[in-house]
């Protein structure tokens, strides 16, 4: 996260500047970042570091090197987003709080839905994918500073956020964020088009809808909670067949569709040439490469791709 601290700490009582400075010093060591404006950062080293009433020799030592690094760069920004403005002595406890915390990303299952994350995270930072949201996000993984939380399923969020809301105040959303399925399926037409409809199909789909996350994602969008819905149906769809394969997940050989959209909106589960159950989600992340990866995002021409926008999702809270 970034504090902003502004001219208003002129103003602290001398206890309040004590509280500061050390929740400075927590907030460097917990890799968040510092925006001060030059005048007030004159002030502050002089007040800070002039004598042993604030810092000892050694804190002073810390803050020094700590504050060399602390402003973050334009792209450190566009992910975290807006920093938090330490304007009253009120909002040291807000800033104690939020660097204290770790951040919660909250999943439909937290085990299988995150060893999937972990295993993005692991692929492109390895690779030319590599970006400062992805970097942001795998160094919280390993420090602990980002940690999961189960949803159940995506339709308890509104029950669920309501009484953490009652339980912990609006404080915690800050540091919240949630990545979940869409549950999309194809249009009528497009299914047709390939002569399948619900042919090989272990059940049929539900009635088509093309917002079915559409009250969802409302109510989020009202209580300014950071989400990413999966562009395709379920995070299944990111593996191709060859994953399946590798995983033994894989009954028969799956129809020949040459339209990968096709793909994105099919149920595997359902699916009768796959052996497949939600929690193998998690052994289909062990076998998965950066090419499979790619070769399942290559035909959706966004910039950034779609796994670099949910990084960005759930760097925003940190």
């Amino acid at each position: 996260m970034i504090f902003e601290l502004t001219p208003a700490i002129r103003n602290f009582s001398e206890g309040a500047l004590h509280k500061l400075s050390k929740l400075i010093l927590e907030a460097c060591d917990k890799d968040n970042f510092i925006d001060i404006g030059f005048q007030e950062e004159q002030w502050l080293n002089n007040k800070l570091c002039s004598d042993n009433h604030f810092y000892s020799e050694l804190d002073r030592e810390i803050y020094a090197e700590c504050s060399m690094n602390w402003m973050p760069t334009g792209a450190i920004r566009n992910c975290l987003g807006q920093p938090f403005a330490i304007q009253s002595e009120e909002d040291l406890k807000l800033m104690e709080f939020f660097i204290t915390e770790s951040s919660r990303l909250y999943l439909e299952n937290e085990v299988n839905d995150m060893a999937v994350i972990k295993k993005w995270v692991k692929l492109y930072n390895s690779s030319r994918l590599k970006s400062t949201a992805s970097e942001l996000v795998g160094e919280a993984i390993e420090k602990n500073r980002l940690r999961e939380w189960n949803l159940g399923g995506k339709n308890g969020i509104p029950n669920l956020f309501d009484n953490l809301i009652k339980k912990e105040g609006n404080e915690f959303l800050r540091k919240a964020s949630t990545v979940f399925d869409s549950d999309k399926v194809l249009p009528p037409d497009v299914e047709a088009k390939y002569g399948r409809e619900d042919k090989g199909k272990k059940k049929k789909n539900k009635p088509y809808d093309p917002e079915p996350n559409k009250v969802l994602k409302e109510y989020l969008d009202a209580h300014n909670i950071t989400y990413h819905e999966l562009e395709k149906r379920e995070m299944e769809i990111y593996f191709p067949v060859s994953c399946f394969r590798k995983a033994k997940c894989l009954k028969d050989e799956p129809p020949v569709i040459n339209n990968p959209i096709y793909w994105d909106f099919t149920d595997m589960e359902k699916e009768n040439f796959t052996d497949y159950r939600k929690n193998q989600l998690s052994e289909l992340a062990k076998v998965l490469t950066i090419e499979e990866l790619k070769s399942r995002l290559e035909h959706i021409k966004t910039k950034p791709d779609e796994i670099t926008q949910i990084f960005q999702k759930i760097a925003g809270p940190l």
